[in-house]
């Protein structure tokens, strides 16, 4: 470009810097849009269509749940994808509680997801998911860990959810017994309900909440006192039938 006039030179550099970033910008956006956007949008529109319709058979949303899982990339990869979803703000994702119940789809994976679930921050998510674990039992073993720790949640709607799941879960409940018997006095009587269920169910390994359950015997409310009645009897009953641990000679 000999004999070129300088500014010639500079508006052509500067034509090719701007087309330069330009270009760049829209490949950013489209990477972007490929990596997060669309993937997000396949989460969106499978739980979408997984949603109970006015005409659905209960085979019928069954099937559609499965087949949106399958679209998914299968129970561990859908449920990481949907955990994903779940995590975000619910102003992007909108269908929070419907990708809740798909994760009751997902197996164990999805089981695990809706136990990390409880300690999320909203929690109308800590209910949904502990409503959905509630659904699952006694096939939660994955989630007792975390069920037990929200034993002590702020929200009594969870608190009773999760006792709930646990006195499903039955005697797999055993490592959550020093939670259950807090949960004994606890404000909400549907949560004192549960937890005597809890560790009736749990039975022999339940024998250290005896006193707590003996002092609630003769509580005002009628329901506590017959969960109560029912666990003493069933605690006492597998105490007296365990086999007796044989002495060292």
């Amino acid at each position: 470009m000999a004999g070129t006039h300088p500014q010639v030179i500079m508006s052509v550099r500067r034509f090719y810097w701007l087309w330069g970033i330009l270009l760049f910008t829209f490949l950013a956006i489209g990477g972007f849009s490929w990596l997060a956007v669309v993937p997000l949008w396949q989460v969106h529109s499978a739980v979408g269509d997984s949603e109970l319709r006015v005409d659905d058979t209960k085979d019928g949303q069954q099937h559609r749940r499965e087949e949106c899982v399958r679209m998914l990339g299968g129970a561990r990869r859908a449920a990481r994808r949907l955990e994903s979803y779940i995590r975000l703000p619910r102003w992007i994702a909108g269908r929070r509680m419907p990708a809740i119940a798909l994760l009751t789809e997902c197996g164990s994976p999805g089981v695990e997801v809706l136990g990390r679930l409880l300690e999320h921050s909203d929690c109308i998510v800590r209910k949904s998911a502990a409503n959905a674990l509630r659904m699952l039992a006694p096939e939660i073993n994955e989630a007792i860990p975390m069920l037990t720790v929200a034993l002590s949640d702020s929200d009594p709607d969870v608190r009773e959810y999760v006792s709930h799941a646990l006195a499903l879960a039955g005697a797999r409940s055993r490592d959550a017994v020093p939670a259950l018997v807090l949960a004994l006095q606890d404000s909400e009587g549907e949560v004192v309900v549960n937890a005597a269920w809890a560790l009736g169910e749990v039975g022999a390994s339940a024998q250290v909440a005896l006193p707590e359950l003996t002092q609630l015997a003769a509580d005002q409310r009628a329901d506590v006192r017959d969960a109560v009645a029912k666990a003493l009897k069933k605690i006492k009953k597998a105490v007296s039938v365990r086999p007796s641990t044989p002495r060292t000679p």
